[in-house]
């Protein structure tokens, strides 16, 4: 679904015409994008693999464009560990052969410190992507996730339609599509394996 589908699920479903005169189009675009980027920072996604070169003696490589977190690296194959900065430099320093340990930040740089000392080969890089607010002219068209999972952007929706009820002093409403959004989300939380399901619904403030 797309950011203007949801919007009009919003209003034709979730908040309906008795009461949509209480919020503007920007309301409702702005609870849903909060929606869209607390769920998926719930579930850690989007995801992506990224494949870079690296070059002998190499002992660094940029982390990829908008990374919010990297999951794995491997360089031809061989699975490199998450270690502290610490313990790479002194790997760096005493070891040789293939890439084993690899630190990243992004509070220091932007680069990924690996240990020991690169023999050269391709990096392969699974990382959770920042998601990046559409324009205001992009909105409508855009999808939620990078239009990953679709099948379950309604739970955007169930997400937006809380904070627009407390705007609204709507508090009557609130609870039901709390029970909406976590019915939705164990779905997906099945889906993905996830088996935090208690961490990730929503509870009542």
């Amino acid at each position: 679904m797309t950011f203007g589908e949801l919007i009009t699920l919003v209003r034709d479903e979730i908040i309906v015409d008795e009461y949509s005169d209480a919020y503007t189009v920007a309301d409702i675009r702005n609870a849903l994008w909060r929606a869209s980027t607390e769920v998926a920072g719930s579930f850690d996604f989007p995801r992506a693999i990224t494949v870079t070169t690296l070059s002998p003696g190499d002992t660094d490589l940029a982390a990829p464009a908008n990374c919010a977190r990297i999951h794995a690296l491997s360089v031809d194959l061989d699975d490199a560990r998450l270690m502290s900065y610490r313990q790479v430099l002194r790997h760096r320093a005493t070891g040789n052969g293939p890439i084993r340990y690899f630190n990243w930040d992004p509070r220091r740089s932007g680069n990924i410190e690996i240990a020991p000392p690169s023999l050269g080969g391709d990096a392969i890089i699974e990382h959770t992507q920042v998601l990046t607010r559409p324009s205001v002219g992009d909105f409508d068209d855009a999808e939620p996730w990078n239009g990953l999972l679709e099948r379950y952007h309604s739970l955007v929706a169930y997400r937006a339609a809380i904070p627009l009820y407390q705007m609204a002093e709507r508090q009557d409403e609130v609870e039901h599509w709390r029970a909406e959004y976590n019915m939705r989300l164990q779905e997906m939380a099945a889906a993905l394996n996830r088996t935090d399901i208690g961490r990730l619904m929503m509870h009542d403030q």
